[in-house]
């Protein structure tokens, strides 16, 4: 990181900074939003949180991208790091994980609880968000978006491995 102008200090603040508030933050949300449960596990969870989850994923996709293209200082931080691995995560300028996760979960907020009706569901999908995103920075399960950060292509998606490079991308040029 230092390479590419971050100070290894303000780098350490602000993975502190992000893993409080990480933690912090899902737990408000769900003690708000989620409310009293039945607890079950049946086909329409499931449906209903891969559903959401999807969602939730296309708009990590657009947020994503629209950082590589138009706020490329905001991302350089998380792809100082080449090398993935469960850190990566911690790694984000605050801005932008404010941008990059807080649509998602909204989605799933959105989704689940005001069209779904669902707030079971709604527990479900916020415990499994973070994990699924951490999950795709993880070394050895290898992921499609472990080799988006080696090589800073465009496979702005999560799972999906796509190919290519965005001629648009700025944060290739800013990472040394």
């Amino acid at each position: 990181m230092e390479r590419s102008g971050i100070p290894r200090y303000w780098a350490l603040v602000i993975a502190a900074f992000n893993l409080a508030t990480g933690t912090l933050l899902p737990a408000i949300v769900t003690i708000y939003f989620v409310g009293p449960v039945e607890y079950r596990f049946d086909l329409s969870l499931v449906l209903t949180v891969l559903f959401s989850l999807a969602i939730a994923d296309i708009t990590f996709y657009c947020f994503h991208m629209y950082l590589h293209r138009n706020l490329p200082h905001l991302h350089l931080m998380h792809h100082c790091c080449k090398r993935t691995s469960y850190t990566t995560n911690a790694f984000f300028h605050p801005l932008d994980l404010i941008m990059e996760f807080s649509g998602p979960a909204l989605s799933l907020i959105i989704l689940v609880r005001y069209v779904f009706r669902d707030p079971f569901a709604l527990l479900v999908g916020l415990a499994v968000l973070p994990t699924w995103y951490s999950a795709t920075h993880d070394e050895y399960l290898h992921l499609p978006h472990v080799d988006h950060h080696r090589y800073i292509n465009s496979n702005y998606a999560i799972y999906i491995r796509l190919h290519g490079f965005d001629p648009k991308d700025r944060v290739r040029a800013l990472v040394k």
